[in-house]
């Protein structure tokens, strides 16, 4: 896990996921979750060379990534509903790192774009990038032979700003919060700004509906860390949300075992029953943390019921 004072997030990400990809791609559950997510798509093929082919990068040559995107813009642009497609796109970073070939990538980038690839020289590094000049360009950037960057050209500028020190990380309490759950595959961090936490009150109409559908606390918590772990024959997942009042705490713990009730009485798996059954919440004053561990059945289970609900026609309004 890689120390939280490296991160390149700047302050004010919202949004926050990290990964030991190396980990990962030796895990034998999460071997289960691609199979299970690549079934019956001949188009498939080995993941592994697709994206090396691709990108230029082997992706057992990367250790650990990092990922952040401005959440807020994400939703007020109406980015999740489709609503606005010429409203700008937020801004989004990630840092790799590992063993990785300058020549290689660059060589995949001007594929891709079947043309000469722009460079910008920012605070004494080269940021390559697109040639259409706008700041959601796709761009990448070498800090050293052992993190790249990649992102939006104004992420990459915004993490080199980090790591020189002319820019503040993300907070450190966020941060603290997610390695208190303990050695993990892969951690998120929600930082919900206060003008989401005001409009998720409100019938916006836009990618907050969205969001609001699957847990209409979940945008009420100032902060909600999350860690994945995956182990030979199950993957561990906790969730911990600090709210601001200790009764909102006690209504989205109300809100989940009701919803979680509901799910195991509709639906008819033994799998997914048996899941919903061993689902854990704790609530500490205005933090709830909740445990939960799927083993394949259960996750062959629920990817079914998902991949069935997605194939379902909405019904078609009566006359």
């Amino acid at each position: 896990m890689a120390p939280s004072r490296e991160t390149l997030a700047p302050e004010g990400s919202s949004f926050v996921i990290d990964a030991r990809v190396g980990d990962i791609l030796e895990s034998a559950m999460f071997a289960v979750i691609l199979e299970a997510m690549l079934e019956g798509d001949e188009s498939g093929g080995d993941f592994s060379d697709e994206f090396e082919s691709e990108f230029g990068i082997g992706l057992d040559s990367i250790e650990f990534a990092e990922v952040f995107v401005d959440l807020e813009a994400v939703l007020t642009s109406g980015s999740l509903s489709g609503q606005d497609e010429e409203a700008a796109a937020p801004t989004i970073g990630m840092v790799l790192r590992g063993e990785f070939s300058e020549e290689r990538i660059l060589e995949s980038l001007e594929e891709e774009a079947e043309g000469e690839v722009k460079e910008e020289n920012y605070r004494g590094y080269q940021v390559y990038l697109g040639d259409t000049g706008e700041s959601d360009d796709p761009a990448f950037a070498f800090l050293d032979s052992g993190r790249l960057l990649i992102g939006t050209v104004d992420g990459v500028k915004a993490m080199i700003d980090v790591a020189e020190g002319v820019a503040d990380p993300m907070p450190e309490d966020a941060l603290q919060a997610l390695d208190a759950l303990g050695d993990r595959h892969v951690g998120l961090i929600l930082s919900t700004p206060p003008e989401v936490l005001e409009r998720a009150a409100e019938d916006s109409g836009d990618g907050m509906a969205m969001l609001g559908m699957l847990d209409p606390t979940a945008l009420s918590s100032p902060l909600t860390v999350m860690s994945f772990s995956f182990g030979d024959t199950a993957m561990e997942i906790t969730t911990r949300q600090f709210f601001e009042e200790e009764a909102d705490a006690y209504a989205s713990k109300e809100y989940t075992e009701g919803t979680m009730a509901m799910l195991g009485a509709v639906v008819n798996s033994p799998e997914i029953q048996e899941l919903v059954a061993g689902m854990e919440l704790e609530q500490s004053g205005s933090a709830l943390t909740s445990s939960l561990s799927i083993d394949e059945g259960q996750f062959r289970a629920i990817f079914g019921f998902l991949t069935d609900l997605m194939a379902m026609e909405p019904a078609e309004p009566q006359s």
